[in-house]
């Protein structure tokens, strides 16, 4: 199995009292896993969350608010997990910087 599933696996099984009210009892995620993927996933850790206090390198002209910081590491804690992830709030206050960032975060360390 490639890591990004194994990581999001780890993601999903860590977080399982959060997701599983919200679906089928049936046929969902939990229900579909395989020992092979539980046990996969067990052997590795949750990439913690930690917030970006300083901006990227990447950005030259212009600064990033705290609020755009904020986003930026949630979106980064998911995409370090093997989860996508999208934010939502007004317009104009920095969505496409922060979404552009994630996939560059781990070069411009």
């Amino acid at each position: 199995m490639a890591f990004t599933a194994v990581q999001r696996n780890v993601f999903f099984l860590h977080h399982e009292t959060f997701f599983t009210p919200l679906l089928p009892r049936s046929a969902n995620f939990y229900t579909k896993l395989s020992a092979a993927d539980v046990s996969a996933a067990s052997a590795n850790p949750v990439v913690p969350r930690r917030e970006i206090t300083s901006q990227p390198s990447l950005i030259k002209n212009g600064k990033m608010k705290g609020y755009q910081l904020q986003g930026l590491s949630f979106l980064v804690w998911l995409y370090e997990n093997g989860v996508g992830g999208i934010l939502g709030d007004e317009m104009g206050l920095g969505k496409t910087l922060q979404t552009c960032l994630p996939p560059q975060s781990k070069t411009s360390r």
